[in-house]
């Protein structure tokens, strides 16, 4: 059983820190596209 639990639980934790970084990435395009449009008008 925690052969199998611990593969599983190191992909999870993998997915969770990759997630929060690619989300990080979105927030930081979205907030130059929102300073780049003020910036034109």
């Amino acid at each position: 059983q925690s052969l199998l639990a611990i593969p599983m639980w190191i992909l999870f934790e993998c997915g969770v820190v990759i997630g929060a970084l690619y989300s990080r990435d979105d927030e930081d395009e979205n907030e130059d596209d929102e300073e780049e449009s003020a910036a034109k008008d």
